[in-house]
Order: C-alpha cells, then structure tokens, then sequence
C-alpha cells in the first residue's frame, strides 16, 4: 500500500504547526503546492499581502513565472510569520543578512533545505503522524485538487462543463 499524506493527514498537520516557526512555510507549501526550493527562494517583494497574490519567478513552467492566489488564512499566516521575522531581525542586529527572504534563516541567511527537512520530520510525530516526505505537502495538494475537479465533475450534469475555480476553492484542506 503506498504510504501518501492524506487530507486529513495535511489537517492534522496544519493544527500541529500552528504557531510554530515552520507554520508558515509548511502552510504555504500544503496550500499553493510549491515546490521546497520555491519556496525557500521566496522574496517578500514576490508577496502582496493585500492583494493576496504570491509571484512565483524562475519556475520550471513554460512562462517562467506565475501568480497564485492565497486565501485569506494563509494570507493570515504570513502577516504573524513577517511579524515574527521582525522581532528575529531585531534579536539578530548587525549579524542579519538582509536578503529580503520569507522563509531564511535565524540571521536572515538562506534557509538551507536539509534544516527545513529536518524540522518538519520533528513536527511528524508531535502530529501523530507517520513519516512524509516535506515533497508530499506539494503532493498532497495537488491530490486534493484532483480529488475536488473529480467531484466536481461526477456532480455535473454534463461532464464537460465540470470545473474547479481555484480562486473560489483554493483552500482543500
């Protein structure tokens, strides 16, 4: 049987996180898909909070950058997250690295992946869960999308008009 995080995985998930430093990137992930370096690479100038849009650059889509638009409990989640970062930034003084990034490190380096990886393995059992891999939150999102254009569908009259508004459902979890 294969072993995937599922949405009530992802529900448990998001209450064991809450007001951890890792919330806001572990939400982020679960919700937009993003892939780890993505999000690692994620600047807050990409970040409108009041228009609740993230501009992802550099991906490995055709165009090479796109939009994704976030509910307002993650936009939520990043406001708290920015918040904390200030107070870490003030701790830090002249050792921060002022390199604009959402997710970096203590001193305002990049965050590297194998740290990240390493806290969320530690969130996993304080969550009763078993052991994911951080790339199944992006898995696991795209799952719950799918799971919801399928529904979607099954529940129209005409299979062909079925349609998932990611706007209007971007929240699966």
């Amino acid at each position: 049987m294969e072993n995937h995080l599922t949405q009530e995985h992802a529900r448990m998930l998001l209450e064991a996180v809450r007001g951890d430093r890792l919330e806001a990137i572990i939400t982020l992930a679960l919700i937009t898909g993003l892939r780890r370096d993505e999000l690692l690479g994620l600047q807050w100038q990409a970040v409108d909070l009041e228009k609740r849009e993230l501009l992802i650059l550099n991906t490995k889509t055709q165009s090479g950058s796109r939009k994704i638009r976030l509910p307002e409990e993650v936009t939520e989640v990043l406001r708290q997250h920015r918040i904390r970062q200030a107070e870490n930034r003030l701790e830090a003084g002249v050792a921060w690295q002022n390199l604009d990034l959402v997710f970096p490190d203590r001193a305002g380096g990049p965050l590297r992946p194998e740290h990240l990886v390493q806290g969320f393995h530690a969130l996993l059992p304080r969550a009763g869960l078993p052991h994911f891999r951080f790339h199944d939150l992006r898995v696991a999102r795209y799952r719950a999308l799918h799971e919801r254009l399928r529904a979607t569908q099954e529940r129209s009259d005409n299979a062909q008009t079925g349609y998932l508004d990611l706007d209007k459902d971007p929240y699966p979890f």
